[in-house]
């Protein structure tokens, strides 16, 4: 009987798997169709083709969609319109001032401020008003315990590999510390799971494994802070921008 409802429930996740794979797909169809199609009018001589791709750009820029208003600006870059592309680009942030260019031109505004205190000011008020989907510190377990509202520290950088089933959450991390030259790799796993039963989805994975991990790292980042050290590592090459 137990092998009998195992296996229902092995077939039942697999179906679950394909049902949500092909809505993912069928969701990309449109956007990849009309790329495909304008792919195709962009590579024509043909003036019917040259006019309908006229047609199909004017109506993604006009559109209330910033991603369509975003596609018909890359387009017009491609065809060598760049007055047209930033054009669009400059009435995106004004049309959609919570969407991805008006995100990304304040962004970029942070980077040109070169005191520290005044640059994390403004990295706060940047976060406040674009709250992130997936946030800075979103797969930082180990060290930020994937804490939405962490601050960032700009000299420490964590490069890791993150994984959540049924009660146990696992972090692999490399983190590197570059004002005072720490380096350290930490690999944890945590299990939560009160009640003892699995797959029931009541796993405290908030107040128990993330909250661990936050402070595991952070004891261990102290305890390489203050460990004496024969050599220092060279950690230029973790430094760069993404």
């Amino acid at each position: 009987m137990r092998k009998r409802k195992n296996w229902s429930t092995f077939l039942g996740v697999v179906l679950l798997n394909v049902l949500m794979c092909y809505c993912a797909q069928a969701q990309l169809v449109p956007v990849d169709s009309t790329k495909k199609q304008l792919d195709r009018l962009v590579a024509s001589k043909d003036a019917t083709d040259q006019q309908m791709l006229n047609d199909r750009l004017k109506l993604l820029a006009a559109s209330n969609k910033e991603s369509e208003m975003t596609m018909a600006a890359q387009y017009y870059y491609r065809l060598k319109n760049v007055r047209a592309s930033d054009s669009l680009y400059a009435a995106e942030v004004v049309k959609f001032p919570k969407g991805m260019q008006a995100r990304s031109k304040e962004a970029a505004a942070i980077y040109d401020i070169k005191d520290l205190a005044k640059a994390e000011k403004a990295y706060n008020e940047w976060i406040k008003k674009f709250p992130p989907e997936y946030f800075p510190a979103y797969c930082k377990w180990l060290f930020y315990g994937g804490d939405s509202t962490a601050v960032i520290e700009p000299h420490i950088r964590i490069f890791d590999k993150i994984g959540d089933s049924y009660g146990y959450d696992i972090d692999n991390a490399y983190i590197v510390e570059f004002k005072n030259k720490v380096e350290f790799i930490l690999t944890a796993v945590v299990q939560s799971n009160d009640d003892g039963i699995y797959n029931d989805d009541k796993y405290e994975y908030k107040t128990v494994c993330l909250p661990f991990m936050k402070n595991l790292g952070r004891v261990i980042y102290q305890y390489e802070l203050n460990r004496p050290k024969k050599y220092l590592p060279d950690l230029k090459k973790f430094k760069f921008n993404y």
